[in-house]
C-alpha cells in the first residue's frame, strides 16, 4: 500500500495524538521524565556517583536505572523521592502561569525566570524558587 504524504502526515500526527485531539500522554509522560531524569544525571555526575551505586542506594537494580535512564520505563513517583533522598537533593517544581507572571513583572526587556534548582537537603530549609535575572 503506497501512501501519499498527506496520509503519511495523518499517520505521524496521529501518533502523537489520542482521539480527542490532545496531545499525546505518552509523549508528555516521557518529555517530563526525561527532564528529571537529566537533573538526576547531572547530579550523579557532579557527586561522582554510578549508576550502579545509585541503584544500591535506593534499593533496585542497576539495570531497572539503566533502563530509566534510557526511557524504556516510567519513573514513578516513589522512585523520584528515593533518588531525591540517595542523592541528598530536592526537586522544585514551578507552574507554567507563574513563569508567565513573573516575565510580566520585568522591566525594560529584563525579566526574572524561575529556575528548577537541584541543591543539597542540608542547604534547603524551606522549598523556594529561585530566581534569576535575564
Amino acid at each position: 500500500m503506497n501512501m501519499n504524504s498527506k496520509d503519511k502526515m495523518t499517520k505521524y500526527t496521529n501518533y502523537f495524538t489520542n482521539e480527542v485531539g490532545d496531545f499525546d500522554l505518552a509523549y508528555e509522560t516521557r518529555m517530563l521524565m526525561y527532564r528529571f531524569m537529566s537533573i538526576i544525571d547531572e547530579a550523579m555526575e557532579h557527586q561522582c556517583i554510578s549508576k550502579k551505586e545509585l541503584a544500591s542506594r535506593i534499593g533496585t537494580s542497576a539495570s531497572y536505572i539503566t533502563q530509566l535512564f534510557n526511557g524504556n520505563k516510567i519513573i514513578n513517583l516513589q522512585t523520584l523521592a528515593k533518588i531525591q533522598n540517595a542523592l541528598g537533593i530536592e526537586f522544585q517544581i514551578t507552574k507554567e502561569s507563574e513563569v508567565e507572571e513573573l516575565k510580566n513583572q520585568g522591566s525594560a526587556g529584563k525579566y526574572i525566570l524561575p529556575t528548577l534548582e537541584v541543591q543539597s537537603v542540608a542547604e534547603v530549609e524551606s522549598p523556594q524558587v529561585s530566581l534569576k535575572e535575564q
